[in-house]
């Protein structure tokens, strides 16, 4: 039985980027549209994260979401709200 394809991909951006570039390049599974929590400290690899999946012929649309705190429960709820 066939997984069918996400539309939405919600990504917590951080130093590693290879596993957010293989769920989103799987054949035939891409999302639409991605979605990138990003703390201050990772807004340059959100970046790289764009860059990197523009390079690998992904056109889906590309949105952050900027997570000021890092620890806060109610923070990450807010964001994802």
């Amino acid at each position: 039985m066939p997984i069918s394809a996400l539309q939405h991909h919600i990504v917590f951006v951080s130093g590693q980027a290879v596993p957010t570039l293989l769920a989103a390049s799987l054949p035939g599974q891409e999302p639409s549209y991605i979605h990138a929590v990003v703390t201050p400290t990772m807004r340059s690899a959100a970046q790289q994260l764009r860059r990197a999946l523009q390079a690998r012929g992904r056109q889906c649309a590309f949105s952050e979401y900027s997570l000021e705190d890092n620890y806060g429960q109610d923070a990450m709820y807010a964001v994802l709200d």
